[in-house]
């Protein structure tokens, strides 16, 4: 195609060079003169099968790339099809074809043929990081076949390593080595680079300041994260007047209601708390991607069939009910119809692993039942409590309401909003608790705040003080609890605690808002990163990061409190 443009008389441009390279690696047939005689082919297996070469290169030999991740169609699912096909032609397959029976089997017949074209040489290959994430990628199982067929011994990717086919590429290995072999303006750049910086000259590639409108924000953002050994914005830390006085007067948690959840988010991770609260970036959850009931959504199917169970009951028997033992059944009632609710919306996953999670939902549901049924002293009283917010749903008790729960610590007053699972009462109307259902791990401490990780039970004896006050004069809160439906276990914080806890409280609390206004926005490694949605942008580099700069003052009110966390763990 090159060569046409010589009957011009005019040069080609190094971009119509890039241009048509580009459309040639569009097209699905590939013209590349006579066959096996003018240099490589690029075409995709399908129509590469059957068909000699002397050498075979299949990159991308990744696992969940190929064989891909077979998935049914979200909008009409296999039984669906077979259904319609059964219905117009008879057939199972036909007219419309399966998404997963038999896919396995089609793929893996791919690759056969693919392999068996290769007459001399074949060479697979696969990325070992996921670009964008930093993850690391394991190799395909079809990759793994092969070798296992080749040496005749199980393979895992430590022994691949020692495969003498194996050929490792280092990831610095990002461009020819001379700029003159470059095929683009991109890679250009990169080769120059690294040989500018493998000979000591980088000042040499400060001309890429004029042609890259990147380059410069680049290498200020890299200077900065590892020239410097103080937080910069890059990392988190806000510091022009601008931004100081927008979060003073917009984000200051004396100036705005703000529930203990969202408290813990700080505490746990200042830069979660900036992205997810302050920004409001969600992470994008596509339904026909979760192979099973996002976390999220199981916590709310499980509220969602408590609350109809007791205040059925409560709209039933009274204020003072009691559980019997056949009420098992009528909960297992409102457990299948929240399942059908929330299988119509789409987000329970794949029908074998929903069975699954049904199953266990209600033995974790069965073991809280005889544990309730048990239950002498306490009755449940009020459900889904509201307080600071407008109605949301139906699904809320009668003292809800829109007033903010007002707390005053060291003479500075917190407003709060939130929602309580349930609170009961004794039979004489003098003591009180707290519930808060967790359908997940262990993950608190009995009266323990964990540096302001577990701020929900003492906020919610303040607020339960003041919302059950008005109708119950000289109410005692004995304490506010997370009960764990997965393991059984109640983890309290008790309301005679809570006085002896009171100044360590005022402290997360103060430094929590102190922080927020004075821009601290890091992120802090540590256990939950692995669960977080955020990580993926975080990068890898986190925790090296934290390290090397964890001295810096501005964060020494914040590394406090964790420090704080550090001694009481010891103790």
């Amino acid at each position: 195609m090159l060569s046409e443009l010589d009957a011009t008389g005019i040069p080609a441009s190094q971009g119509d060079f890039t241009r048509l390279v580009e459309e040639v690696l569009q097209e699905v047939f590939i013209p590349a003169g006579k066959f096996q005689r003018t240099g490589p082919t690029v075409v995709d297996l399908m129509a590469a099968r059957g068909v000699p070469f002397k050498m075979v290169i299949i990159p991308g030999m990744a696992e969940k790339f190929f064989p891909p991740l077979i998935r049914q169609d979200a909008i009409l699912l296999d039984h669906e099809r077979k259904i319609l096909n059964r219905f117009f032609g008879g057939k199972d397959t036909e007219p419309l074809p399966l998404k997963t029976e038999g896919r396995l089997e089609e793929e893996r017949l791919l690759y056969r043929l693919a392999i068996g074209a290769a007459k001399e040489k074949l060479i697979l290959s696969f990325p070992r990081i996921e670009i964008g994430t930093g993850k690391e990628r394991l190799p395909s199982s079809f990759l793994l076949a092969s070798v296992r067929a080749l040496t005749g011994e199980g393979t895992d990717f430590q022994k691949l390593e020692k495969f003498p086919g194996f050929i490792r590429i280092a990831l610095s290995d990002i461009a020819v080595r001379s700029p003159e072999r470059a095929l683009d303006e991109v890679e250009f750049d990169l080769s120059t680079g690294r040989q500018k910086l493998d000979q000591r000259e980088a000042e040499a590639l400060l001309y890429l300041l004029e042609v890259s409108p990147f380059f410069a924000r680049g290498l200020l953002l890299e200077s900065s994260r590892w020239g410097k050994k103080i937080f910069t914005g890059f990392e988190g830390v806000l510091s022009s007047k601008e931004a100081l006085q927008i979060l003073q007067e917009r984000y200051s948690i004396f100036k705005k209601t703000v529930s203990p959840t969202r408290l813990e988010v700080y505490a746990c991770c200042p830069y979660q708390y900036l992205v997810k609260v302050m920004m409001g970036i969600e992470a994008l959850v596509e339904p026909e991607k979760q192979p099973t009931i996002h976390p999220l959504d199981k916590g709310t199917l499980v509220h969602s069939i408590l609350w109809r169970f007791f205040t059925d009951l409560r709209r039933e028997r009274g204020s003072s009910f009691h559980l019997e033992t056949k009420d098992l059944e009528r909960l297992f009632k409102i457990a299948d119809k929240e399942f059908v609710e929330f299988e119509q919306r789409g987000v329970t996953g794949y029908p074998m692993l929903w069975e699954v999670e049904k199953r266990s939902i209600l033995d974790h549901l069965v073991d809280f039942f005889n544990k309730e049924l048990n239950e002498t002293e306490f009755i449940p009283t009020y459900f889904e409590i509201r307080y600071g917010m407008k109605p949301l749903d139906f699904q809320e008790s009668e003292i809800s309401t829109e007033e903010p729960v007002s707390v005053t610590l060291g003479g500075k007053t917190i407003h709060l909003k939130g929602r309580i699972d349930r609170i009961d009462l004794t039979r004489d109307g003098k003591r009180a608790r707290v519930r808060d259902y967790k359908t997940g791990e262990v993950s608190a401490k009995a009266n323990d705040l964990q540096a302001g990780r577990t701020l929900q039970l003492p906020l919610y004896l303040y607020a339960a003080r003041q919302l059950l006050g008005r109708l119950h004069k000289g109410i005692e809160i004995e304490s506010a609890e997370y009960y764990f439906l997965k393991s059984g276990k109640p983890v309290p914080f008790s309301g005679s605690e809570l006085q002896a806890k009171k100044a360590t409280l005022q402290q997360i609390l103060e430094t929590i808002a102190r922080c927020i206004e004075d821009g601290v926005f890091i992120a802090v490694p540590n256990d939950r990163c692995r669960y977080c949605e955020l990580k993926t942008i975080c990068g890898t580099w986190t925790e090296t990061l934290f390290e090397r700069k964890a001295k810096d003052p501005r964060v020494k009110g914040y590394l406090t409190i964790l420090a704080g966390e550090a001694k009481e763990s010891e103790e």
